[in-house]
């Protein structure tokens, strides 16, 4: 249980305001115990899980503000793990982040005025979205998903298909379910802007329906100032005016209440009240159940580049995960051609953590959708979620590429 020192610290970090002097630590686990051991006490002293374990010689990425550096490191020598630092001031990241956003503003390389060479505001996203409009033989639609969030904000669901289109199956895509992870978001605008041109083949195949950000009271929370910039969750209150928030990843209800994630309503992997409890959730829940016949579903996030399959909720893989593992190595192949970025392919219990009450696990779980994939695009932890504007562009083009080899090896039934 939180203690009321916890629950201090953090008032006090985010009345600071900034991550001058936070630290962003690889540790290394020896043990399965060190796992659970590293888990428990950065749950107790509130310290920010960038990355998780998926092998015995991967390690946490945890970044630790000053107040609680102290403990923590006495912690990890009485355990005997192996430390080093891999951001000695995360601040220095989002200053430069900052700046170069304000460099690039002017920076225009879509066809209709998305810069996927600096990071949008949530207003910027929405006017993009709003303003689309069906050309030449594309038809897009724009749906404002109900319910409203707790801002009075509404999911925006994209819809794009040939005038023509003969197409009976479609795949879901959304981005920015964690309202950090900048680079997810700009992922989906790139989406809509290949997509829109018309001259793929991947528009024959399929209709395409896009959230592209899924959290969009985080998303622009994470905007306000450099104090936000590593919200994850919603901005629900839950109830105590204190801790902020649910990871709407973890509020999906296939696995709910299970390993990798929390019941503190201060930890960044509150599950919150129950399934479905969250307005974000119940919007993406009614947007996939009211369209019967969705052939894949992809949930974007960042980072670590993993293309990840079911399940997310336990190690027991699904009796299909062969046909999954290929497709995502198809896909993984393309991105690697690209720009040479190396993915892998597998379950969260195999390749990061189990993450219960996750969309992907639902989606496929209960809407039987045969292909359901969760997405960790770029990078490995050098730069971690505060990715640099200047990789934008080739991580959103790389991953259009693994997109469109997915889509391909699905129509073509290259992995029955």
């Amino acid at each position: 249980m939180m203690t009321l020192l916890t629950l201090l610290l953090s008032v006090t970090m985010v009345m600071a305001g900034y991550y001058d002097g936070h630290q962003v630590l690889r540790v290394l686990p020896k043990l399965q115990s060190d796992v659970h051991a590293v888990v428990a006490l950065g749950e107790e002293l509130g310290v920010d899980f960038w990355h998780y374990p998926h092998s015995a010689n991967d390690s946490f990425h945890v970044r630790v503000s000053p107040q609680v550096f102290d403990p923590f490191m006495t912690v990890m020598r009485s355990l005997g793990l192996e430390v080093t630092v891999m951001m000695d001031n995360v601040q220095e990241h989002v200053d430069r982040e900052k700046a170069s956003i304000r460099r690039r503003r002017s920076t225009a390389s879509g066809s209709r005025n998305i810069n996927f060479e600096t990071y949008h505001t949530l207003n910027e996203i929405e006017s993009y979205v709003d303003g689309l409009a069906s050309t030449g033989n594309v038809e897009v639609s724009v749906e404002k998903l109900e319910p409203a969030t707790v801002e009075f904000r509404n999911l925006r669901l994209v819809k794009i298909s040939r005038s023509d289109s003969t197409a009976t199956e479609s795949i879901f895509v959304d981005c920015g379910i964690h309202a950090r992870e900048w680079v997810t978001p700009a992922f989906c605008l790139y989406l809509i802007e290949k997509l829109m041109e018309g001259d793929n083949k991947v528009l024959d195949m399929y209709d395409w329906l896009i959230i592209p950000v899924a959290n969009p009271d985080g998303y622009a929370y994470s905007h306000q100032g450099e104090s936000q910039r590593m919200w994850r969750k919603n901005r629900n209150r839950n109830g105590n005016g204190l801790c902020y928030g649910v990871d709407l990843n973890r509020n999906f209800e296939l696995g709910f209440g299970g390993e990798g994630t929390s019941g503190q309503k201060c930890s960044d992997l509150y599950r919150g009240t129950g399934a479905f409890s969250e307005r974000e959730s119940t919007a993406i829940k009614y947007a996939t159940e009211s369209r019967g016949n969705i052939k894949a579903y992809l949930n974007v996030h960042s980072y670590s580049q993993y293309w990840m399959t079911p399940w997310g909720y336990t190690h027991t893989p699904p009796q299909d995960i062969d046909e999954l593992k290929c497709v995502g190595e198809i896909a993984k192949q393309a991105i690697f051609e690209k720009y040479g970025t190396e993915y892998q392919v597998g379950s969260p219990g195999e390749l990061l953590y189990l993450a219960a009450g996750g969309s992907f696990d639902w989606v496929k779980g209960q809407l039987l959708v045969p292909y359901s994939y969760a997405l960790e695009l770029r990078d490995k932890g050098s730069y971690g979620f505060v990715l640099p504007v200047e990789q934008i562009l080739p991580t959103v083009e790389e991953t259009w590429d693994g997109v469109q080899a997915m889509a391909q090896a699905i129509f073509n039934n290259e992995c029955n």
